[in-house]
C-alpha cells in the first residue's frame, strides 16, 4: 500500500515541480527578469528531481512484491493533503530564493495563490512581472487542482479515488479523463474571456 501512495505522489510531486518552471517563459517577453528565473528553476527542478526519486523507488519495490491493488481510499485523503503543502513550499520557495518575500510572507502568498484566495501581501505595483505571472498562474492551477490535472495526462487506476478525494464528487462525462478535459476547456475558454474583457 505504501508503495502505490509514493508512487502517486512522486508523480504529483513531478507535476508541482513543472508547473513552477512555467513562469520562466515570462522572460521571453521581459527579458529583466532574467535575474530571478534561477529561483523558479531551482524550485522547480527540486521538486522534480525529489518526486522522481520517490517514483521510481517506489516502482522498484511494487514490481518486486507485486503487491495487490492497495485500498487507496484509505490514502487518497493523505496523498491530497501532503500533495497540497508540498505545493505550497515549492510555490513559496521563488519568492524566498530571490529575495522578495520572507519565508513566512512567501508562504501566505503561495498557500493564498494555490488555493484561489486572491489574498496577497506583495505590492502588485513593484513586483516582477515573472512572480505576478507565477501568482496568477498557481491560481489559476489551484482552481483546476493538482489531481484533476494529473488525471489528463496519466492512466493510474487509483485516480478515481485521488480525484474525488481532492473535491471533485461528480464526474460531467463518462470517464474520468474525459471529465478532466472538459473542465480544463472550460478553464481555458474563462480564462480567455477573462482575458479579452480585461484587455477592453
Amino acid at each position: 500500500m505504501k508503495s502505490s501512495v509514493n508512487i502517486c505522489f512522486g508523480k504529483l510531486m513531478i507535476l508541482i515541480g513543472l508547473l513552477c518552471l512555467i513562469p520562466i517563459g515570462v522572460v521571453v517577453f521581459y527579458p529583466q527578469d532574467l535575474k530571478y528565473s534561477l529561483s523558479f528553476l531551482y524550485s522547480g527542478l527540486f521538486s522534480v528531481g525529489i518526486g522522481t526519486l520517490l517514483y521510481v523507488r517506489s516502482c522498484q519495490k511494487k514490481g518486486s512484491s507485486k503487491e495487490n491493488r492497495p485500498a487507496l481510499g484509505k490514502k487518497s485523503a493523505l496523498v491530497v493533503v501532503g500533495t497540497w503543502l508540498w505545493a505550497i513550499l515549492i510555490g513559496a520557495m521563488p519568492f524566498v530564493f530571490s529575495g522578495q518575500l520572507p519565508l513566512i510572507q512567501s508562504l501566505f502568498e503561495s498557500t493564498s495563490g494555490w488555493t484561489t484566495t486572491g489574498l496577497s501581501v506583495m505590492d502588485v505595483s513593484q513586483v516582477p512581472h515573472i512572480f505576478l505571472f507565477h501568482r496568477s498562474f498557481m491560481q489559476f492551477c489551484g482552481g483546476l487542482g493538482f489531481v484533476m490535472m494529473m488525471v489528463m495526462v496519466t492512466h493510474d487506476p487509483h485516480d478515481v479515488m485521488l480525484f474525488q478525494s481532492e473535491g471533485h464528487p461528480d464526474q460531467l462525462m463518462p470517464t474520468l479523463k474525459k471529465t478532466a478535459r472538459t473542465i480544463f476547456k472550460i478553464f481555458l475558454f474563462l480564462l480567455a474571456a477573462g482575458t479579452l474583457a480585461y484587455c477592453m
